[in-house]
C-alpha cells in the first residue's frame, strides 16, 4: 500500500489506517507525508508500484492470549518490481528482511489484523537483504 499511495496523483494517506496500527501508523504517516512532498516537488517519481510480494515468512512469536493478541513474523519483502527515481537517479528497491509485529485490532473489520511495528532482524539495527 505504501508504494501505491506514493504513485497515486491524489493519495488518501489515511488509507494506511487499514493495514497499520500504532506506533507503526504514526511512522508510516510521517514517511508518506514526506514522500508525497517529494513527489509534489518533482524530486521523486514513482513509475511502478510492484507488485510488492512476500518472498518468505517465518513465525517468531505467537501470543493469541495477549491483550491485544500479537504475532511476530520475520518477513522477506520483495520490492524489486517497484521503480522510482529521486532527483533523476534510480532508487534501488530490493528484498528486505525485517520483523513485523502484527496485532488483532478492535476497530478494523474481521479479520482485523494490522502491523503495529516493523523491526530489524535480531542483532541488526536496519532491515537486511534477503
Amino acid at each position: 500500500m505504501f508504494f501505491d499511495l506514493q504513485a497515486d496523483p491524489d493519495p488518501r494517506l489515511n488509507d494506511i489506517n487499514n493495514v497499520a496500527a500504532q506506533p507503526q501508523l504514526a511512522i508510516d504517516l510521517l514517511s508518506l507525508q514526506e514522500a508525497a512532498r517529494l513527489v509534489a516537488e518533482g524530486k521523486k517519481v514513482v513509475e511502478s508500484t510492484g507488485p510488492v510480494t512476500i518472498a518468505s515468512v517465518d513465525p517468531i512469536k505467537v501470543d493469541l492470549q495477549g491483550d491485544p493478541p500479537t504475532v511476530t513474523l520475520e518477513v522477506c519483502v520483495d520490492k524489486t518490481a517497484t521503480r522510482s527515481t529521486y532527483e533523476g537517479d534510480p532508487i534501488e528497491a530490493g528484498r528486505d528482511l525485517a520483523r513485523y509485529r502484527v496485532i488483532k485490532t478492535t476497530y478494523l473489520p474481521d479479520p482485523g489484523w494490522a502491523v503495529s511495528q516493523v523491526l530489524p532482524p535480531k542483532g541488526h539495527d536496519q532491515p537486511q537483504p534477503c
